[in-house]
């Protein structure tokens, strides 16, 4: 399902890592296209199960695979952990020859809980190689620390100072609504600060990560943004997720 909002045609793209938990993985996706959802995004799913009955469902639904995580693991990753390179490479390369194969758009780099006081050179470091090794979109995404305590990217203003070191064209950020307005007092605001480096946008109900199909400030933040796609990542405990008819 689309609408139009900034000028612009606006796609939903359903996240697999929180939606329809009850189905199996690749289930979820045939679901994502009977729920209406234009596009499809997944966690580190895709890493632990059959890419061939994967690639099926995405030809079956015709769904667009705007983005899978690296592997994500108790850590919630790795790539900003200092005398962990040898590993976050292991597990970019992993995730980059997945998303090759399923012509997935971009990869999250997970960065991985450390309070390591150089942990940001080290992900620019890390962020830095991965870019000279593929054209393909690299994210990262700041995780509000009331979500995901110790996360080594706890603020936006973390984040785009990495993207700003790394310089890359390809290396951009995840703007989450529910993390961003957990962190910062006007998600709007913040969204126009730093759009030039944003990649992604993402979005849940303000406060609690539900469906924000009710929630009028997230549904007028959508439309004021100039992103063609608009990820779904929030809560779905009883697994019948739909999409936004805005």
């Amino acid at each position: 399902m689309a609408f139009e909002g900034a000028g612009q045609v606006k796609v939903f793209s359903a996240n697999t890592g929180f939606l329809w938990p009850a189905l199996p993985f690749p289930e979820r996706i045939l679901q994502a296209a009977c729920q209406g959802f234009g596009a499809i995004e997944f966690h580190d799913e895709a890493l632990r199960n059959d890419l061939g009955l994967i690639e099926d469902r995405l030809v079956q639904t015709g769904l667009l695979l705007l983005g899978l995580n690296t592997r994500m693991a108790q850590t919630m990753g790795c790539a900003a952990i200092p005398g962990q390179e040898a590993t976050a490479q292991a597990d970019f390369e992993a995730a980059l020859a997945v998303a090759e194969r399923l012509n997935a758009r971009a990869i999250h780099v997970l960065s991985g809980r450390t309070d390591a006081p150089d942990r940001l050179d080290v992900l620019a470091r890390a962020l830095k190689r991965f870019s000279d090794q593929t054209d393909r979109l690299l994210l990262i995404e700041p995780l509000a620390p009331v979500a995901v305590a110790g996360y080594a990217l706890g603020t936006i203003h973390d984040a785009a100072q990495v993207v700003s070191q790394v310089g890359a064209d390809n290396v951009k950020i995840m703007f989450d609504s529910f993390h961003i307005d957990a962190t910062e007092t006007d998600l709007s605001a913040t969204y126009l600060r730093y759009k030039d480096q944003i990649g992604h946008v993402q979005v849940a109900a303000c406060g609690h990560r539900g469906p924000p199909h009710q929630d009028a400030r997230i549904r007028e933040f959508v439309r004021g943004t100039d992103c063609e796609y608009i990820g779904c990542e929030w809560r779905d405990d009883m697994s019948d997720a739909v999409c936004p008819n805005w």
